[in-house]
């Protein structure tokens, strides 16, 4: 029976996450910010500041579909789409990591909610798999791709570009330099050409408190789990302090912030925290060990939990709940 299953792991990994894409590609008004998505396809003819590449695949699919509620649909479907693709190119940690914590926690979230966001962040997974095979330029294009679909992948592109074992020496080299200024003028670009965009959301966000005190923790309790066996794993010494200590920093830093997206931003760094992990695993050609691996399985069960408590409150303000699920077929 091991063996099977060790031999079928991709192809029984493949069949859940197949599963979870109907459940989200024929779900009908569900999913926090699924109602808001329809509306804005409706308006799409007009860019009003949505990432390029989320605008474009939006707007062509609205094209083709001439209906909001299947566009955004679609997105889902191609967010499960490359998380199959990541299977399939998987090896055994990133299997692990993906079936273990990522789907548990994120898969509801970013196919049913923050799409754009899952999007994103499904074809960071793409660039973390050629970083580990050393194709630099592929997981660089991919990266900036990623970026394209959500603005938020610019932090996770810094925060995975700080977490690297470059050597002290050779930090400001000339590579280096450049690819900071490359970084820092794409930035700049996104900012000029998106202020309005920009600044409207940070006003609204602003505005917005968090959900609630315990959101904020309960984040902040998976990401020390993650944290904890850092110090015991066989990555490189000075790399086990750089990930945890910027990890605390940018947990401390959002958490007081205390506003609309600060649970979301925790969970961009508890996302980051394993990619980090599993680059430094591969830098040093070891395996990772049973006590990351138990980290991620309890906060990918943790996360699952919190993640049905949040969609039991959500039922009564949200226009469009994950509570009680319907299929698209009931509208």
């Amino acid at each position: 029976m091991r063996f099977f299953l060790k031999r079928h792991l991709k192809v029984i990994a493949g069949g859940v996450i197949l599963l979870l894409s109907l459940i989200a590609i024929f779900r009908g008004s569900v999913g926090t910010d699924t109602a808001t998505y329809e509306r804005l396809v409706t308006r799409i003819d007009t860019w009003s500041g949505l990432e390029p590449a989320s605008w474009i695949l939006m707007y062509v699919l609205n094209l083709w579909l001439d209906d909001p509620v299947w566009v955004v649909r679609a997105f889902s479907g191609i967010f499960a789409g490359i998380l199959l693709w990541f299977v399939y190119k998987s090896d055994e940690e990133e299997l692990f990591f993906l079936m273990a914590f990522f789907v548990p926690l994120f898969f509801y979230n970013y196919s049913m909610n923050v799409i754009r966001v899952g999007i994103a962040f499904a074809i960071l997974l793409l660039a973390l798999q050629k970083d580990r095979r050393q194709e630099y330029k592929k997981a660089i294009l991919l990266g900036i791709l990623s970026v394209l679909f959500h603005y938020s992948i610019l932090f996770a592109l810094f925060f995975l570009w700080f977490n690297h074992d470059y050597n002290k020496e050779n930090v400001w080299n000339r590579k280096n330099l450049f690819l900071i200024f490359v970084v820092l003028s794409l930035i700049a670009i996104l900012v000029v050409l998106n202020e309005h965009y920009f600044l409207s959301k940070l006003a609204i966000y602003a505005y917005l408190e968090a959900p609630s005190l315990f959101s904020g923790l309960s984040r902040i309790m998976l990401g020390l789990v993650l944290l904890a066996p850092i110090p015991f794993s066989n990555i490189l010494e000075y790399q086990k302090k750089r990930i945890v200590y910027s990890s605390l920093f940018f947990m401390i830093v959002f958490f007081s912030m205390g506003i609309y997206v600060t649970p979301r931003l925790l969970d961009m760094v508890n996302l980051l925290i394993p990619i980090a992990m599993l680059r430094a695993y591969r830098r040093v050609n070891e395996p990772m060990d049973w006590r990351f691996k138990a980290a991620l399985f309890v906060a990918g069960l943790g996360g699952a939990i919190g993640m049905y408590r949040y969609m039991l409150n959500e039922s009564f303000w949200s226009p469009s709940p994950f509570l009680p699920y319907h299929t698209i077929f009931d509208r």
